[in-house]
């Protein structure tokens, strides 16, 4: 079986201080992860490019801190993953921000 990997094309939209804030975070939540992942190698390189994606997709909608990319990347990554714990949280986080957001006049 042959996969086919994305290549991501870094793009001038990020400064090179916020490159190795990026690629920092990326190394720090691979860290985490990567006990999760196995020793298949098709399985690593996957879940290395959809991190990738991940921690990318965070650092374009800003703004672009290590532990908030790190950690943010980690749930994302579970929640994607099926992680049904990082699920309920991610639920509740967003319960939370709903909850406290404006709502109109009726």
């Amino acid at each position: 079986m042959e996969v086919q990997l994305r290549r991501v094309r870094v793009t001038p939209d990020f400064s090179p201080e916020a490159l190795i804030v990026i690629a920092g975070a990326f190394d720090a939540a691979w860290k985490e992860l990567r006990a999760d992942i196995g020793a298949n190698g098709h399985a690593i390189a996957i879940a290395r490019n959809d991190l990738a994606g991940i921690v990318l997709g965070l650092a374009r909608v800003g703004p672009i801190e290590h532990v908030r990319l790190k950690d943010k990347a980690v749930i994302g990554y579970r929640v994607m993953n099926g992680d049904v714990e990082q699920q309920l949280a991610a639920c509740g986080d967003a319960a939370a921000l709903f909850a406290k957001a404006p709502r109109g006049e009726g």
